[in-house]
């Protein structure tokens, strides 16, 4: 860990080979004015339309503020969401409608979970991918709006990268 490196929740981290950083200055620079191709964020909730939940759980205790998430999300030209498909207590986490405070309306692209691959469409969400062991029923049961498919939906490609 480097202390005078932090990330942006203010928590020290160590780079690794390939790694590059920038200033704050510059990182609301690019983030605001637009210049980001893409960007992947955490979820805590995404809706069939895209919208984006992410910085609170409600009722939850020491959440923090939206932070640059917002900006993140409105500013990026493409936007992934990854997450878990279900919270711990085994509620849906892809929903029609999104019951945490939004982060951004209908900024979400493609959402990748631990179970599937799924990219937001003007008609819904297409089921692109699904988890190794997982039917495209198997996540269907585990999503809250209509997942549209046809046929026989790959499985993802797990590659490891690190030992």
């Amino acid at each position: 860990e480097d202390f005078d490196l932090v990330d942006a929740m203010k928590v020290p981290v160590t780079l690794i080979p390939g790694a590059a950083y920038f200033s704050q200055d510059d990182a609301h620079v690019m983030t605001r004015g637009g210049h980001l191709d893409i960007c992947v964020l955490g979820g805590l909730q995404v809706s069939e339309k895209g919208d984006l939940a992410n910085w609170r759980v409600p009722g939850a205790k020491g959440a923090g503020g939206i932070g640059g998430a917002m900006d993140i999300a409105e500013g990026a030209k493409r936007l992934i969401v990854t997450m878990e498909h279900t919270a711990k207590d085994g509620l849906r986490k892809i929903v029609k409608t999104c019951t945490y405070p939004l982060t951004a309306i209908e900024c979400v692209n493609t959402i990748i979970t631990d179970l599937a691959v799924i990219d937001v469409m003007p008609h819904g969400l297409v089921l692109r991918e699904v988890a190794p062991g997982f039917s495209a029923e198997d996540v269907q049961a585990h999503t809250e709006p209509k997942l549209h498919y046809q046929g026989a939906v790959p499985e993802m490609a797990i590659k490891k990268v690190y030992q």
